[in-house]
């Protein structure tokens, strides 16, 4: 794969600064509190707001696309509106003033007050944001919906922490000590998630021991300073998939080639595994740490309620992923009067985006191609063609990308596969697979 925390695997780091206005902000409130019990989120905020650092993507990248920079041709990163775009959480850490540091630990609270401290501790409760392209590889975080404010509390309580993954599900599980994303795929979309980090820039150690929040950005601003880029949160996104591309090729000359044209219709692979349980917050007590997940191969044993949302938009822990291309569209479509994708007998020829597929650990991946003539007939092979495990290998691993090189026999009247793959080094992975003589 192409440098695989640059290109692809983006190790995203969010390094700049977004600014106010139509950014990340709306307008600043100006409610008072009212007694614990009645307390509302918007009487709780202060007037320091929630601003994100610039994001760094790779080329292939797409975010909603401005006067700066057109949109790019990938389906497979993506965070713009159309997508889904990205959830966010923002979660207490620590009591302001108090040595503990722990990370993101859900907490719970009854009583008059519990109202108030449990807003305040799940601060920002799975928003949705995207992110828009400022200029190159650069681009802006910005909230779905413009016109609902962001700001940090005014009690300062505690210090807070954010948890961000894509592609966004409203499918969550909350517990005292745990948040549970049960995120589905389609073979489309890069799963990947990041615990905010920094500040990159100290002030100092009282100052610093307060980020993020409403007292550690008056802070900075008490110390004679301007708060700037490196005083803001920002990402190092970790993907939770791997991604095959493929090539097609014929095996062999034939006299069908000099009479047919024919053109790659789809491919797609079988029985995947399509739901991810991601957590976003630690357990106090060790299980489930944040950062960590798990693939759901079978819905019956998860609660009704996560069941039934995600039964009823179709998933119930496999399905069929099929090869899309870069603008989304089917591999299959015509560009003008041709097709995209005419396969010859003698070159390689890359087709579509990618699928993405779980780091699953299935020996065997049930790989299907789909052929079409210039008369529309169709053909394919009599069953999937077996993609392997390259020998000494758990599992297919998150954030690589594997190139299948697909070699078929002329069609006659179908086309037989079976696959191999070929040894492949630490960064690459190249898998052909192809019928037999």
């Amino acid at each position: 794969m192409k440098k695989r925390h640059v290109i692809f695997c983006m190790a995203m780091a969010l390094l700049a600064g977004c600014s106010s206005g139509d950014d990340l902000l709306a307008g600043q409130p100006a409610v008072e509190s009212p007694d614990d019990e009645n307390i509302t989120h918007q009487d709780l905020m202060g007037d320091m707001p929630i601003e994100f650092a610039t994001v760094n993507f790779g080329a292939d990248v797409e975010v909603e696309e401005s006067s700066y920079a057109p949109k790019r041709a990938s389906i497979n990163n993506d965070f713009t509106t159309a997508k889904g775009t990205m959830g966010i959480f923002c979660l207490s850490s620590k009591k302001i003033g108090t040595a503990a540091t722990d990370d993101a630990i859900l907490r719970s609270w009854s009583g008059n007050v519990g109202a108030k401290l449990n807003m305040l501790n799940i601060w920002q409760d799975n928003v949705k944001a995207h992110v828009k392209s400022t200029y190159g590889t650069e681009g802006k975080m910005h909230w779905d919906d413009p016109n609902t404010p962001h700001y940090y509390p005014k009690l300062e309580y505690f210090n807070y922490s954010f948890a961000a993954y894509h592609p966004y599900t409203d499918v969550i599980k909350k517990e005292k000590s745990i948040i549970y994303a049960y995120i589905p795929m389609d073979g489309d979309d890069d799963v990947m998630y990041a615990f905010a980090e920094g500040p990159r820039l100290d002030v100092s150690p009282s100052v610093d021991e307060l980020a993020y929040g409403n007292s550690y950005y008056k802070g900075i601003i008490d110390a004679g300073q301007t708060v700037t880029d490196d005083h803001k949160p920002y990402f190092s996104f970790k993907h939770c998939t791997a991604k095959l591309k493929f090539t097609v090729k014929f095996k062999e000359t034939s006299s069908v080639l000099s009479e047919h044209q024919f053109h790659v219709d789809s491919i797609c692979i079988n029985n995947v595994v399509n739901i991810i349980r991601l957590s976003l917050a630690k357990n106090s007590t060790g299980v489930a740490e944040a950062g960590s997940y798990s693939l759901v191969s079978n819905t019956d044993g998860l609660d009704d309620d996560i069941k039934t949302q995600l039964n009823n938009a179709g998933y119930n822990g496999h399905g069929t992923f099929w090869l899309r291309d870069n603008d989304g569209t089917s591999i299959g479509e015509k560009v003008g009067n041709n097709y995209k994708y005419i396969i010859s007998s003698s070159a390689k020829t890359p087709v579509g985006d990618g699928i993405m597929i779980p780091p699953t650990s299935a020996a065997t991946l049930k790989v299907q191609v789909f052929l079409r003539d210039e008369d529309g007939n169709l053909y394919t092979t009599i069953s999937p063609i077996s993609l392997n495990l390259p020998s000494g290998a758990s599992r297919w691993e998150a954030g690589k990308e594997y190139t299948v090189n697909v070699s078929m026999t002329p069609p006659a009247n179908y086309v037989e596969a079976r696959g191999y793959l070929e040894d492949w080094d630490v960064e690459t992975s190249e898998i052909d697979i192809e019928d037999e003589d």
